[in-house]
């Protein structure tokens, strides 16, 4: 909801009630999450919703005096519960007598188990980032143990065969106009279309065992299904071999500059990535690779960096992006600094010269290691070879060591 017209009215439906552990939930887990304003509202909300079908219909003026809001906190605080899935508005215009009138319709969903809480994705990740990484393990803690059976204890129940017989039960489901308290899942991931276009593209046998955390982490970073699937056809080699390890990298990048990514779909990842490292400070760029504020001594690092070389914030951040990737991810300032300076020493002046000469360099080690290499093995291999004094051959093979 954007907005609030005046004189506009609004009704409720809530078709469940609240138990002692969905307050617990609502009080510890949810609470973080809407704010206290959300909070109260979703609350009132619930306290209200006996009465309207009774009285019919409410006006905002109610709740701005019941809960002393102004209409902008009540729009803050339906903003909060709509997003994590606690409230759902709609909106209708009418005509009464000649004159535009506005209703709102608020339904209200309760909110998730404890087990549908920290098997939800997004969640429990929203949950963290409020409370923190402490805070957050002792709430799973606390539902965890909530949930366990007191130690000893055995399940002895009749099974439903055991007392009822099913032969004359008949298979036809009439599943609607029925409705399960069932918490609302925000997330919009469609997992039975992505593995669809795995299958299609022959790429679901590759991801088979990871598919669930991919499901995860295309969920919790927003991802959709087909953009999903780019990545996962970057990271499986031409074995047909799927890396994770790579699929979480990049799927952090391709998060956070989605729509940049949509914008320039019909470039190579390559280019889009290029995109990425011009449009960011080098502070930017490592949060998101990080998924985290980076701490102080790689902030200090990158002024370092930046006050010394004097290289542009795109280059740096190439830098950065094949030093990590060289390093398996860990910042090591040395080899950082070594990347830079043979950048500097070699006068690149831009992000894509930058990328195209350390993937040359690389290209380039390939090719001499594996010259040296066939060397190593016609030399060790020749039969014609002159007969040496032992010094000699010493001598020779030491060099060999060295140079390889």
């Amino acid at each position: 909801m954007k907005i609030i017209e005046k004189g506009a009215s609004f009704s409720i439906v809530c078709r469940f009630t609240l138990s002692e552990t969905d307050e617990t939930v609502l009080s510890l887990l949810y609470l973080p999450l809407v704010t206290g304003t959300g909070y109260s509202l979703y609350r009132y909300l619930l306290s209200l919703a006996p009465l309207s079908s009774k009285k019919g219909a409410f006006f905002f003026e109610e709740l701005e005096n019941a809960l002393d809001f102004s209409p902008a906190t009540i729009l803050d605080g339906f903003s909060h519960l709509e997003a994590i899935g606690l409230v759902a508005t709609y909106r209708k215009e009418s005509l009464l007598d000649g004159k535009r009138k506005v209703s709102f319709l608020f339904r209200l969903f309760p909110p998730a188990s404890p087990k549908k809480f920290f098997s939800d994705v997004i969640l429990r990740s929203l949950l963290e980032q409020k409370v923190g990484s402490k805070n957050y393990q002792e709430l799973s803690f606390l539902f965890r143990d909530s949930e366990r059976l007191p130690k000893g204890f055995v399940d002895v129940s009749s099974k439903l065969p055991e007392v009822y017989s099913l032969e004359e039960t008949s298979d036809k489901g009439n599943e609607e106009g029925f409705e399960d308290k069932s918490y609302h899942n925000v997330s919009e991931f469609d997992s039975a279309k992505l593995r669809s276009l795995l299958r299609e593209e022959g790429l679901l046998e590759a991801c088979k065992s990871s598919f669930d955390e991919i499901v995860g982490l295309a969920t919790l970073y927003g991802i959709k299904e087909d953009e999903a699937l780019e990545i996962i056809e970057k990271d499986t080699d031409s074995r047909k071999v799927f890396h994770m390890d790579s699929f979480k990298e990049d799927i952090r990048v391709f998060r956070d500059y989605r729509p940049l990514a949509r914008a320039e779909s019909n470039t190579s990842y390559k280019g889009r990535l290029l995109s990425v490292l011009s449009s960011l400070s080098p502070q930017e760029y490592l949060a998101y690779r990080l998924n985290a504020n980076p701490p102080q001594y790689m902030l200090e690092e990158i002024e370092k960096l930046s006050r010394e070389t004097h290289l542009a914030n795109p280059i740096i951040n190439v830098v950065l992006d094949y030093s990590l990737k060289k390093t398996d991810g860990k910042f090591t300032p040395l080899y950082i600094e070594k990347v830079a300076y043979s950048l500097l020493g070699d006068q690149i002046h831009s992000a894509y010269d930058a990328m195209v000469y350390l993937n040359s360099q690389d290209a380039g080690k390939k090719a001499a290691k594996n010259t040296r290499r066939r060397k190593t093995v016609v030399l060790v291999g020749d039969d014609k070879t002159v007969d040496k004094s032992l010094e000699e051959k010493a001598l020779e093979a030491a060099k060999r060591k060295v140079r390889l």
